[in-house]
């Protein structure tokens, strides 16, 4: 009998994508649990000499001498630190991991670290970062280390091998941030780059990311950056500046640049909720908290949006209290001279039911002003000008009053009160160099009064 024993031919195996990467990835999750145990981290008897070293260093009187005496007399000497100020978080019984310590530790040449060390060091980097003294020290032996033959293939190790020439870098967080895609979210911008999400460099990357979504946005836009910035706008971010000081320097600096110093409606509200108030001046230490990065011209700048926004909220309470084409008339005369530049301030002076209209982060002395004793159609807006001039504006048939080189009310612009009676801003037309009713060409009589008053010209057009 015959027996056909050929067999045929046996298909080609074909493994599916998605599996060969879950088990890279499985394989490596085994190898870094193997570096750790291969490199003498975790186990008892290294746990308990570094607890010993922790404790001569916490009791030490001078933890500097403490360390010399550790380097001669203790083997491996260099990975218990190391262990120690990745797990410290910056306590100060450590001396300074500077680059004379950072040398003797790790060597001088990066690309000869094995697998533990080069993980070792990049969990230091991204949890201290800005606090390292050896922070440039550190950054050029982690990209020789991830630059060097034979560096990971598999999880976030990889994703620093190919990207460690940004990455590690005094400026890492800005050359990361600089590199986010259109409409990626930060979450998706440090998975991409393999970021943790805790420590320094982290909270780095998030401030800049915050700051490039205002540099990147339209003018005058609102991100929701905005808003998270002026929750954490206290805390230290670039250039030595509070980080509401970055994000105020940016929209000042775009207005400047893009916009002719003109302000867009919506940002005028940030300079404030972002800093303080650019009115309290630049030599207070307040003022110089959140100003002092900026010129005599970009301080002048940010004056000028935050006027433009007192004299919205006045345009808004003047609406319905005059008649439609008088409200007109004051409202242009008003713009006209803010955009003159004619305005170097303004405060509102507001009766009680209009102050409850107005926002609570309005509500100060820099805006802001109570009036007693008056009408519930009362408000005043007063302005402090070029050429030493002085105007009083009101509400419903309060005429337009006008001063040269002094003020009526002594301290008003020094903000030494919140309230003021009617009767004190209400100067008796006898005693106002300038007074003018809202009637006829009112503007034109008001521009002569100040030229043959004052000898004051102004011109009536928009610059």
């Amino acid at each position: 009998m015959n027996l056909d024993l050929k067999l045929p031919c046996l298909p080609v195996p074909s493994l599916n994508e998605a599996v060969l990467r879950r088990s890279l990835s499985a394989l490596g999750k085994i190898k870094e649990q193997n570096e750790r145990r291969w490199g003498g981290g975790g186990s008892p008897a290294f746990d308990n000499r570094k607890e010993k070293i922790r404790k001569r260093l916490q009791g030490a009187v001078n933890p500097a001498q403490e360390l010399q005496k550790i380097q001669a007399t203790e083997v491996g000497w260099q990975r218990l630190l190391l262990s120690l100020y990745v797990e410290s978080h910056g306590q100060d019984w450590l001396p300074p991991f500077d680059e004379g310590l950072a040398a003797q530790i790790l060597g001088n040449d990066g690309a000869q670290w094995n697998a533990s060390r080069r993980r070792q060091v990049t969990q230091l980097f991204f949890e201290r970062f800005d606090s390292l003294p050896a922070l440039s020290f550190i950054a050029s032996a982690l990209r020789a280390a991830y630059s060097s033959p034979g560096s990971p293939s598999g999880g976030s190790t990889a994703l620093w091998a190919s990207t460690c020439s940004t990455i590690f870098q005094l400026d890492g967080p800005k050359g990361v941030a600089s590199a986010v895609k259109s409409g990626e979210t930060l979450a998706q911008l440090m998975e991409r780059h393999g970021i943790p999400n805790t420590g320094r460099y982290s909270e780095k990357l998030r401030q800049i990311y915050l700051l490039e979504s205002i540099q990147r946005c339209a003018l005058g836009a609102e991100p929701e950056a905005l808003a998270e910035i002026e929750k954490e706008k206290t805390q230290p971010a670039i250039d030595s500046l509070p980080l509401g000081a970055a994000a105020l320097r940016i929209l000042v600096t775009r207005v400047e640049g893009e916009e002719h110093r003109k302000w867009p409606e919506g940002w005028r509200k940030w300079l404030s909720r972002l800093g303080c108030d650019p009115r309290i001046g630049r030599h207070t230490a307040e003022g110089a908290k959140w100003w002092g990065w900026a010129t005599a011209s970009q301080w002048n700048l940010a004056v000028q949006g935050i006027i433009g926004l007192s004299l919205k909220f006045f345009f808004d309470f003047l609406d319905g209290t005059v008649s439609a084409h008088q409200w007109e008339e004051r409202r242009q005369f008003l713009e006209t001279c803010f955009e003159a530049g004619k305005i170097v301030d303004a405060r509102l002076v507001l009766n009680a039911q209009c102050m409850q209209r107005l926002p609570v982060k309005m509500r100060d002395k820099w805006n802001t002003a109570n009036l007693s004793s008056t009408t519930e159609d009362t408000c005043i807006i007063a302005l402090r000008c070029t050429d030493d001039i002085y105007v009083l504006e009101g509400t419903h048939s309060y005429g337009l009053r006008a001063f040269h080189r002094s003020f009526p009310v002594q301290g008003f612009w020094e903000r030494t009160r919140q309230q003021y009676g009617d009767a004190e801003l209400r100067i008796s037309p006898n005693r106002c160099p300038v007074f003018v009713r809202h009637n006829g060409n009112w503007v034109r009589n008001f521009l002569n009064e100040l030229r043959s008053a004052f000898h004051v010209e102004w011109s009536p057009r928009r610059r």
